[in-house]
């Protein structure tokens, strides 16, 4: 008779509990419930726990590692050392350097899998892949420690001078950004892996000048198109209430159009917020449209403090930078899809544009993004912790050639040493290349209506000007920049040199350089009484004694001609 044998196959029965459940029979193992009632409530097996409890097997759920945990540990540190300095490893590097630390632990060579990258990511769940957002050399370079603590220490100074550490609508920030009619296509729902979207073809830049206190309140916007003709009505249309209209040839802004930004749109509209002897601090980047004599003497005369950010920092620093046009751009290309889906066949041409911007503007500008704005760059409330100063500033450690070279810590294992090596190290500074002549002072992070500081910035132009003229070129004039620059100086004997500024202050005159001045009232300008505004002033050098005087001011003569000049000192002395 045929028996029919049935065979019992084995199954092996998977884990059925949670690493969570695991955590918590432990914990209640330490508060004194025995291992079995623990094992019960929580679901654990009570083997395993007396098995991980006694040391036969490690604690760590699930099967032992190829890498050890320890040298996982110090793969983990690398890989985010990197990332903060900048040059963060891909999913193929991570791989590659996986199988170079397992060839360091067992001497043998061994090719990692996706597989064993993705077990890596749950493992250790702080790692995670993100796309890095771009930052260039300079700003790598620039954001250094020293640079940051040094801005915060200056701006704690300034607001307590000034008494503005309370006073959120008194601490204002402004920024330009460039905006076009080929806009960035958002992201639409299309069952087509590759889908297209219609956009304008690429226009001249416009500019928009924004501006905002800490206290959430924005300025209207200023534009700047570009052009020659006024701004006709049909481009306003659409704009918001308040907002100004300039021209220039390039679209883009300049110092006199920074300089009419602040005398008529930013003065008019801080006026009523704040009382007649009350000072006001605007924030903005050093650039060097942003930074004149006229307009220094102007924010001095209104009580404006101006403070300028350090170099290459505003992604960090500046308000705007941080906070609101990131969500402006992004209101921006949405308002562009919408026109352009409600208009098919239409282009965003110059008449259309004023109004996209001014929507994305009335969006992105709120009391909220320009509050949080301002605290997350840690101006107010004032907190210098606000930024990481040392994540920060990492990539500046492996970037600058005069950063210090780290040094392997005592008692590395063989894994960290290798790991140490695999770090980027500070470039050696190339001494044969030429490099360009930097200015003698770099206004940054600091306060330039300070009187120390108005006079640096004073000198720095005139040296500028002294070496253009000692070369023999002429300088350049535009009818769209402004004449910030002019100042005297020449290397020519009997030549007259020209002098287009107001009077510099009586309260930072002291400080001049004596062979720069007048022999005659010994200023770098005549006396406030003898100028009735801004003009030019003409010099003179002695032939004799090499002096300089003001022409028609302090002495008779108005111009100097080809035959031998002299100062009334040496008149003077000649007729005794």
């Amino acid at each position: 008779m045929k028996r029919n044998i049935v065979t019992r196959r084995h199954i092996r029965k998977n884990r059925l509990y949670t690493e969570k459940n695991y955590e918590e029979a432990w914990r209640l193992i330490g508060n004194g419930v025995s291992i079995r009632q623990a094992g019960i409530r929580c679901g654990v097996p009570e083997a395993t726990l007396r098995g991980h409890l006694s040391g036969r097997f490690s604690r760590k759920l699930g099967s032992p590692t190829a890498i050890p945990d320890v040298d996982e540990r110090s793969l983990v540190d690398h890989l985010s050392y990197m990332a903060d300095c900048g040059y963060g490893l891909t999913r193929k590097q991570v791989i590659e350097l996986a199988g170079a630390t397992f060839q360091k632990v067992t001497g043998r060579s061994c090719r990692f899998s996706t597989k064993w990258f993705r077990g890596f990511l749950k493992r250790w769940p702080q790692l995670r892949i993100v796309r890095p957002r771009k930052l260039s050399m300079y700003r790598a370079k620039s954001t250094t420690k020293q640079r940051l603590t040094r801005y915060y220490d200056e701006l704690h100074k300034t607001l307590t001078n000034a008494e503005l550490l309370d006073k959120p609508h008194l601490v204002y920030n402004v920024d330009e950004s460039g905006f076009n009619a080929e806009h960035a296509p958002p992201r639409v729902v299309s069952v087509a892996k590759n889908t297209q979207a219609i956009t304008s073809s690429r226009s001249p830049t416009t500019t928009l000048l924004a501006c905002g206190n800490a206290n959430g309140d924005a300025l209207p916007p200023f534009f700047v198109f570009k052009g020659k003709r006024e701004v006709s009505a049909d481009v306003k249309s659409g704009c918001l209430p308040g907002s100004r209209f300039v021209n220039t040839e390039t679209g883009w802004s300049n110092s006199q159009v920074f300089k009419e930004f602040f005398t008529t749109h930013f003065l008019p509209h801080i006026e009523h917020r704040r009382g007649p002897e009350e000072y006001a601090i605007l924030l903005y980047d050093g650039h060097k449209s942003h930074i004149g004599i006229p307009l220094i003497e102007e924010a001095r005369k209104n009580n404006i403090i101006l403070f300028l950010l350090p170099p290459h920092t505003s992604h960090l620093l500046q308000p705007l930078d941080v906070g609101c046009f990131g969500p402006m751009k992004q209101h921006y290309n949405y308002q562009c899809a919408s026109f352009l889906a409600e208009h098919p066949g239409e282009v965003v041409s110059r008449f259309s544009l004023t109004k996209l911007m001014s929507a994305a503007y009335l969006k992105s500008m709120t009391a909220k993004n320009l509050q949080a704005a301002f605290k997350k760059s840690g101006i107010y409330p004032y907190n210098r912790d606000a930024v990481d100063i040392v994540r920060v500033t990492q990539p500046s450690t492996v970037t600058c050639a005069t950063a210090e070279v780290p040094e392997m810590p005592e008692g590395s294992t063989p894994v960290q040493q290798m790991l140490f090596h695999k770090r980027p190290s500070p470039p050696a500074e190339d001494k044969s290349k030429k490099r360009r002549t930097s200015p003698s002072y770099e206004a940054g992070g600091v306060a330039i209506t300070e009187n120390g500081i108005f006079l640096k910035i004073f000198r720095e132009d005139k040296e500028k000007t002294q070496q253009k003229t000692s070369k023999g070129g002429k300088k350049k004039t535009s009818s769209t920049t402004q004449n910030d620059n002019c100042n005297p100086g020449t290397s020519k004997p009997s030549t007259s040199r020209a002098l287009f500024t107001s009077p510099i202050p009586a309260d930072i005159s002291s400080d001049e350089d004596e062979d720069d001045q007048c022999c005659q009232c010994h200023r770098l300008s005549p006396p406030r009484e003898r100028l009735p505004g801004i003009i030019i002033v003409n010099w003179g050098k002695c032939d004799a004694c090499s002096h300089w005087v003001h022409l028609k001011f302090c002495t008779p003569t108005e111009s100097v001609k080809d035959s031998d000049f002299l100062c009334p000192c040496c008149v003077s002395n000649r007729e005794q």
